[in-house]
């Protein structure tokens, strides 16, 4: 494992992801260099994908440290907060997220041909919805029709199966 930065981010799109979460210092290295192409190759090589994924990995490796790290020696005193480091680079990943939408804003790709496309509402339903459309003397008492086999104009939507428009409007809507 190796860590390399060419201070050129449009070398590669390895050294494009260090520049992007900082980890550019080589006395203090952050990720390894094929840490880096997995994230890459994880997201198809999508940098800001890649830089996000790869400050959440850095995130869950500070989360999972010590809170607080101190160390005294005589009258000197040093401590290092890695909550704190966890919870910045969460949101440095969340932020390149955004910069990567900004720059390269999602597309529509919908295949007008998939399945589904060519049908339409209510096309093979065996009851349709009348929207408030309730004759005064309904039994039902809901407010909506869909599913419940009623036709406003009498017809049997259900077919001929069962009796159920007969059970249910009155006998002088069942004949109309």
């Amino acid at each position: 494992m190796g860590w390399t930065y060419s201070a050129d981010p449009t070398s590669s799109a390895k050294d494009a992801v260090r520049f992007m979460i900082g980890d550019i210092d080589p006395n203090n290295p952050l990720v390894q260099d094929e840490e880096i192409t997995f994230n890459l190759q994880e997201v198809n090589f999508n940098l800001y994908r890649a830089a996000s994924n790869t400050c959440y990995n850095l995130a869950a490796q500070f989360t999972g440290m010590a809170q607080t790290v101190s160390k005294t020696v005589g009258g000197l005193t040093l401590s290092t907060t890695y909550g704190d480091k966890a919870q910045r680079y969460e949101r440095l990943a969340k932020d390149l997220l955004l910069r990567g939408r900004r720059v390269s804003p999602p597309r529509i790709s919908a295949d007008p041909h998939a399945l589904g496309a060519e049908l339409k509402v209510g096309m093979f339903d065996r009851y349709y919805a009348v929207a408030n459309d309730w004759p005064s003397g309904s039994v039902l008492g809901t407010t909506t029709t869909y599913g419940t086999g009623y036709s406003p104009d009498g017809y049997d939507v259900n077919g001929g199966e069962g009796d159920f428009a007969e059970d249910v409007l009155a006998p002088e809507q069942v004949n109309e």
